[in-house]
């Protein structure tokens, strides 16, 4: 229960311009998933470059809060 009132307590937290920039850092993700797991067609060729674009969009920029910097740290470790 203490955990359910923690977790809510941060979600009341979070600003909606904060939330704002966590869903353009993650729509990237979302693009490149759907557009990589499409049954009808072959995505083979799309998968260097879709890549390519998925790294330089999660390249750490000097306007980025510290919270986004955080995210793109995290997504860098996976995409050397």
């Amino acid at each position: 229960m203490t955990a359910n009132k923690n977790m809510l307590r941060y979600l009341t937290d979070l600003n909606e311009s904060l939330l704002k920039e966590v869903i353009t850092v993650l729509l990237p993700c979302d693009t490149v998933t759907k557009c990589l797991s499409a049954n009808k067609s072959v995505t083979e060729h799309l998968v260097l470059p879709t890549r390519h674009k998925l790294i330089k969009t999660l390249q750490v920029r000097a306007v980025d809060s510290a919270i986004i910097t955080q995210m793109k740290s995290y997504h860098s470790l996976y995409a050397p």
